[in-house]
């Protein structure tokens, strides 16, 4: 999902939960290991840390998983997400959540 604000793109989700407003963020190493568009690993850090901050300031709340959490991990990470999505995202929304299209930027 495309998260936007203001009329701008804030960022994208791995798994949206409309209701709750919470944004679910799949991590694995290669992102910040082996990082793409010339950038290196501490960039790619700051980036997601800013961009988490910035959905953060917006109430929506970010859960973010590793491959690890989806094992051994998932009791715990299935509580955490049943609470968070017992309770209702902020009434008076500051942003959109748009379906992304195939992996792909909507041209706009």
């Amino acid at each position: 999902m495309e998260i936007e604000a203001g009329g701008r793109l804030v960022g994208v989700v791995d798994a949206w939960f409309e209701a709750a407003a919470v944004a679910v963020e799949f991590d694995g190493q290669v992102k910040y290991t082996d990082p793409w568009r010339g950038r290196d690993p501490q960039r790619v850090l700051w980036e997601e840390k800013r961009r988490e901050d910035e959905l953060r300031a917006l109430d929506i709340r970010v859960v973010r998983l590793t491959d690890a959490d989806t094992r051994a991990g998932w009791p715990a990470v299935e509580r955490r997400l049943r609470g968070l999505l017992a309770a209702p995202g902020p009434a008076v929304r500051q942003f959109t959540a748009v379906p992304r299209v195939r992996g792909v930027r909507r041209a706009g």
